[in-house]
């Protein structure tokens, strides 16, 4: 029981046995007014059948409706969700994304973007730190520049990173570049025919099939 409802009960007994001005203070007390619950901002509807889409607005949420061609965020903080897109491209610091099936390609230059493809995604070219994406199923071709990048995705055909501290992990990798120092890369299964590492302090769990 809370301290608000332990108070009227006592106010109501008080009323009940007829002390004065008891049945008033009880009244007043549960007159009270409780704080609404704040409201979740609703998000803004786009048709993506009439043409490219660009969102350069910040800290909105956006959803976009159809099979997209070309989207450009360049807006800070914003959440977007889509089916999916041909050509993607997010340059607004600390973007959201979350693509329920497949994209064609990826650019990601902004700092702290989370990008989330339900599907498969074509070519992916990430320039930025502190940023993340995740794939859930194949990724043909990525090439990761920049510092403090994270990369998850399944079976990857080529893959290059160039910078520090960048960390992915892959279900299975047919190439593999590297060059900068602190990156790790991890091919859980499989082996690789082509790897070549350049720099310090690089980690590579890669088998290679040589």
């Amino acid at each position: 029981m809370t301290r608000v409802s332990r108070r009227l009960s006592a106010l109501a007994i008080a009323a009940s046995l007829g002390i004065p001005g008891s049945a008033a203070l009880a009244t007043s007390a549960a007159a009270v007014p409780v704080p609404a619950a704040p409201v979740a901002a609703s998000a803004t509807t786009i048709d993506c059948s009439r043409g490219g889409v660009k969102l350069s607005r910040s800290f909105g949420t956006y959803r976009l409706k159809g099979a997209c061609g070309k989207v450009t965020i360049t807006g800070t903080g914003v959440t977007v969700s889509l089916k999916s897109v041909k050509t993607l491209s997010v340059r607004g610091s600390n973007a959201k994304v979350r693509v329920a099936k497949n994209v064609g390609k990826a650019s990601v230059t902004g700092t702290g973007v989370n990008l989330k493809v339900g599907g498969s995604l074509g070519t992916l070219k990430m320039d930025a730190s502190n940023a993340s994406v995740t794939v859930k199923n194949n990724l043909k071709t990525a090439r990761l520049e920049g510092a403090g990048t994270k990369l998850r995705a399944g079976k990857t055909s080529t893959l290059v990173v160039r910078g520090s501290g960048n960390h992915v992990k892959v279900t299975s990798l047919r190439s593999l570049r590297v060059v900068g120092a602190n990156n790790y890369v991890k091919a859980a299964k499989g082996k690789a025919k082509t790897v070549k590492v350049s720099g310090t302090g690089n980690v590579i769990k890669v088998r290679t099939s040589r």
